[in-house]
């Protein structure tokens, strides 16, 4: 995509030299059968306050990507230009962004999805910072999240951190069990999406 007032017309060096991450000093989760179950069968899983420790650090990181988007890889500004409120989100900045670096690197994010995908670990492929105003009306169309991604397979997890409260009707959803349909549901070609 080449836009211009949304941004995404080019983007900052994201992938600069390798961040050596000591994964020996990572806390450790510890997963309860019935939730990597529920993971397993339904695709998803709720873990309450998991993360609560995390959520300042992390909205600080949100935040300097807010301040100054274009210094950041991938920002996109999806609203249309007049519309009410703010549909905000930008990727691969965990090497540029402190905070969203502290968190990859001293969370237990890792040992959390990888027990979901029946391992000890996970290699980590990116973050995704998004941001919807309250009174934004445009809705996030329906996708899957491995279209988007350059890997294959179905031991792929993604950490859905919520910053804030959502009341059930704007929050994220999830169709149940439907990575077990064996179909692959693309992207949408929606203008102000970017395109893989």
């Amino acid at each position: 995509m080449n836009q211009k007032d949304g941004y995404n017309e080019a983007t900052v060096d994201w992938q600069g030299a390798a961040t050596p991450i000591d994964t020996s000093v990572m806390p450790q989760y510890q997963a309860n059968a019935e939730d990597i179950e529920t993971f397993q069968n339904e695709g998803a899983v709720l873990l309450r306050g998991v993360f609560s420790d995390w959520i300042e650090t992390l909205r600080k990181g949100l935040q300097r990507n807010l301040d100054n988007p274009r210094q950041f890889a991938f920002p996109c500004e999806s609203n249309p230009t007049g519309a009410p409120g703010r549909f905000f989100d930008s990727y691969c900045n965990w090497r540029l962004i402190p905070e969203y670096l502290d968190y990859i690197s001293h969370s237990c994010t890792a040992s959390m999805a990888g027990q979901f995908m029946g391992g000890k670990s996970a290699q980590f492929f990116h973050e995704h910072a998004f941001l919807k105003a309250p009174g934004t009306q445009r809705a996030t169309p329906w996708h899957q999240d491995l279209p988007y991604y350059c890997v294959d397979g179905s031991r792929t997890a993604s950490v859905y951190v919520s910053l804030d409260q959502a009341d059930a009707d704007v929050a994220v959803r999830f169709v149940k069990g439907s990575h077990r349909w064996n179909r692959l549901f693309f992207p949408p070609n929606i203008p102000g999406w970017s395109q893989l």
